[in-house]
């Protein structure tokens, strides 16, 4: 019987390892699912932290970026929103009048507002799609 030193037995096994994760790790055929309508499938959870939408608001019609100063103006306006939300309430304000409306604006300190806009290519888009 061979006996190997605990060096090189490390390094074997290591070897070893690093052989299995490239052979487990190699791509696999995949089919991506279709929704009813022949769409690649993208249902799911999603979570977006930027304020560009996923797809393009109609009235910016076939706009495809913003320019740097109106990317950070509308970074401006949501920071001054958020500001706005976060604010404390008022405790001495009155009730609200009878069938009015009343809102969770307190629970909205609790979440978190998208600020930045996406950049995708260097560009400020409209939109993700």
């Amino acid at each position: 019987m061979i006996r190997f030193g605990k060096k090189i037995q490390f390094k074997f096994g290591a070897m070893v390892m690093l052989w299995l994760s490239a052979v487990i790790g190699l791509p696999q055929e995949s089919q991506v699912s279709s929704t009813e309508y022949g769409y690649p499938n993208i249902q799911g959870y999603w979570t977006n932290p930027f304020q560009t939408p996923l797809e393009r608001p109609t009235n910016l019609g076939n706009k495809r970026n913003y320019t740097a100063i109106e990317a950070q103006a509308l970074v401006d306006r949501a920071i001054s929103m958020d500001n706005e939300r976060q604010a404390p309430i008022d405790p001495n304000r009155s009730a609200p009048e009878a069938g009015g409306r009343i809102n969770n604006q307190a629970d909205g300190n609790f979440e978190v507002m998208p600020i930045e806009m996406a950049r995708v290519n260097g560009e400020y888009r409209t939109s993700f799609f």
